[in-house]
């Protein structure tokens, strides 16, 4: 078949004619499409005659409507190349070397189908890329297209080898082409194949040839097979849905029950032995007690619910229901299951009730506890200066050496020597704490070392055993060493070298086994300078100092101080408190002078006077002084070393990120250096510019 066989000459009419002039004679020329322009564009007009319009007028005439729509207009030579465009539209125009014609789409496809020029050939590999066996045929049943598929599934090599009478029969394509009747399932089992036929009309409803679809037995065999398969996991579905002890629907968006196992636990209550599949959930009376609103929930905003519900009947039900989306969100289906925990319900109960008891036990036992043996303050830290810290503790506990704690008021100095004697071998002997600050002067050397019978004025008949004497074998913890008067520095001196102590009024010494830990948050050299203190003492305290750095030199431990304290206080005062959003980062930006000590004060007068739950950060802020100004950084104004520059700027870059995090972690993220390098250089940086922390 050429293409100019395809074409058909143009109609043109003007557009003010009578339209339905036009049609009556387009109609009698069996013409389909009248063309006219309109301003720079060209459009059809087609003609709908009798069946195609609707019926027959009342006089007998035919009755014929139109429709006019703008029309493609493509040159002949660029027909090849926008073979789309016209499969895209139901008639074009094309400028030949005779004029405008035009063609319709139909006839345009039987073209391609029958050509045999290059320029289409991906038409038939296009056809040859279809996964199903396609043969086209004219009237005569002469092959004039096909694709590799078809070949492969009739076993044959070439087009011209297709007889297809003899693989068809002749009755099924005459009932095609003749009758023009579309022939499905027809079933070559010497070929094992599956055929559909169809007929191919033409533009005037003449029959010009049929096309033929193959598809492979063992394809559809297959598909069998897969619809055993699912027929197999309904059939499991069922005997999972008739196993399960959950009552169980499945429902449909308008909430009809497609599926429901076969455990009843509240619809038993209606309608026994009845199958709730095909009532509506919410409105058959079977579902009643149900709380259907909660479905119409899930199905509005497709999302799970889970709630806890107690039936008219008494029975206490977990009650869930699970939207089921497909892959472009829509809900298809809501799962509802309903499961019986009154039993569950009972048991956790009892459970909360012995909880309760337990509890209360728990509390009794404390208090007992605290009544029975001394407070202990458990060590909390997190910072690597503390770290340091208990490391060292952690060896020197191990052997009776002379200890001092130098650190500010507050730090915690008589929390680590209690550490140091847990974690020492005379764990189980006494541990003796002395506070030479608060013992009147008058008294310390008889409370220190003890007194005969008789050795003053209104003395125990018996004598008195110091306190010295009271931590034999174990450790005198000597608070705040640098009170001690200077007249009692040589006895005491004697007490650390001798190992013995003379009672006031006694004669004969009485030895000892004790180990000294010292504390002071004073400078002893600079009072051994001034003639404050004894500079043999001093040497023989100072056997292993211990420096225990303030808390504003150690911000990671804040937080968790006073997550602690919060714990200990609400315990001791029976209150239920917790730290809101900023409070804690609140305590990280204050100073603390007061240390440790001044951190628990804060938060004992927050745990009894804060009015709500939530300790918040407008609660600490009323609790702390005004806060010091910003970090201002020296300027370098002289010349100096550049080492010694580059260590001054280094110094005072990790103040200020510690000042603003409160972290060595942060800080040495923000700085780009490890979390030891500031650690370690956070400490130097103190010393240096101590008026800039």
């Amino acid at each position: 078949m050429e293409f100019a066989q395809c074409l058909r000459e143009v109609r043109w009419v003007r557009g003010d004619e009578n339209v339905r002039q036009i049609e009556r004679e387009a109609g009698s020329r069996g013409d389909r499409y009248v063309f006219f322009k309109d301003g720079s564009l060209y459009k059809a007009l087609e003609i709908r005659i009798g069946a195609e319009a609707g019926a027959d007028e009342p006089d007998g005439a035919l009755r014929t409507c139109s429709r006019s729509f703008p029309v493609l207009c493509v040159p002949e030579p660029e027909v090849p190349y926008r073979t789309l465009d016209l499969l895209s539209e139901q008639v074009t125009l094309i400028d030949t070397d005779q004029g405008l014609q035009y063609v319709e789409r139909q006839d345009y496809l039987v073209y391609l189908l029958t050509c045999r020029d290059w320029n289409v050939d991906w038409i038939r590999l296009l056809l040859h890329s279809i996964p199903m066996g396609l043969i086209v045929c004219d009237r005569s049943r002469r092959v004039v297209n096909y694709n590799a598929k078809a070949l492969r599934m009739l076993k044959k090599s070439e087009a011209d080898s297709l007889n297809m009478a003899s693989i068809f029969g002749e009755q099924v394509l005459s009932q095609v082409v003749d009758r023009g009747e579309f022939v499905f399932n027809q079933v070559y089992m010497r070929e094992g194949l599956l055929a559909d036929f169809a007929p191919l009309q033409d533009h005037d409803g003449s029959i010009s040839g049929l096309v033929v679809v193959l598809q492979d037995l063992p394809h559809i065999e297959e598909m069998a097979m897969e619809l055993d398969k699912v027929k197999n996991l309904n059939r499991d579905l069922h005997a999972v849905l008739a196993s399960l002890c959950d009552e169980l629907f499945v429902i449909d968006p308008d909430g009809v029950v497609i599926r429901a196992s076969q455990s009843k636990i509240i619809t038993a209550n209606h309608a026994a032995g009845s199958d709730p599949v095909g009532r509506n959930f919410f409105s058959d009376e079977a579902f009643s007690d149900l709380p259907t609103d909660v479905v119409r929930l899930v199905i509005g905003q497709k999302r799970r619910i889970s709630m806890e519900w107690e039936s008219g009947h008494g029975v206490h039900i977990l009650f869930e229901a699970n939207p089921v989306l497909d892959e472009s969100g829509r809900l298809i289906r809501v799962v509802v299951t309903l499961r019986d925990i009154t039993e569950t319900s009972k048991l956790k109960k009892e459970l909360k009730e012995v909880q309760s008891q337990s509890v209360r036990y728990k509390r009794e036992l404390e208090a007992l506890r605290s009544r029975l043996a001394p407070e202990r303050d458990p060590l909390v830290w997190a910072s690597p200066a503390m770290d340091q810290v208990m490391r060292q503790v952690e060896r020197v506990s191990q052997y009776p050496s002379t200890i001092l704690l130098l650190g500010e008021s507050g730090v915690g100095k008589e929390v680590i020597a209690r550490a140091i004697h847990e974690r020492s071998p005379r764990r189980e002997r006494p541990f003796v704490k002395i506070n030479c600050a608060a013992i009147p002067e008058s008294l310390l050397e008889s409370e220190l070392f003890g007194y005969t019978r008789g050795a003053f004025t209104g003395a125990n008949a018996q004598g008195k055993m110091g306190l010295f004497e009271q931590g034999d074998g174990g450790i005198v913890f000597l608070d705040e060493i640098s009170e001690i008067p200077l007249s009692l520095q040589a006895k005491l001196l004697r007490v650390i070298q001798e190992k013995e102590v003379y009672p006031v009024g006694g004669v004969h010494p009485r030895q000892l086994d004790v180990q000294i830990i010292a504390a002071t948050n004073r400078n002893l050299r600079e009072m051994v300078e001034s003639g404050q203190f004894r500079e043999d003492l001093y040497y023989r305290l100072n056997v292993i100092p211990i420096e225990i750095p303030p808390l504003r030199h150690r911000p990671e431990d804040i937080s968790l101080l006073a997550l602690h304290f919060l714990q200990e206080l609400t315990r001791k005062y029976e209150r239920e408190l917790r730290w809101g959003k900023g409070a804690l980062e609140s305590l990280r930006r204050y100073n603390w002078p007061g240390n440790v000590r001044e951190l628990r004060n804060v938060v004992e007068r927050l745990v009894v006077t804060c009015d709500s739950d939530v300790i918040e950060a407008v609660h600490v802020e009323s609790m702390l002084p005004a806060r010091r100004g910003p970090v201002k950084v020296s300027a370098i104004d002289d010349i100096m070393p550049l080492r010694e520059a580059t260590e001054m700027v280094e110094d005072q870059l990790i103040l200020l990120a510690m000042r603003r995090y409160h972290s060595t972690t942060k800080a040495a993220r923000v700085l780009g250096v490890s979390q030891s390098t500031v650690s370690r250089k956070f400490q130097k940086a103190i010393q240096r510019f101590p008026d800039l922390w």
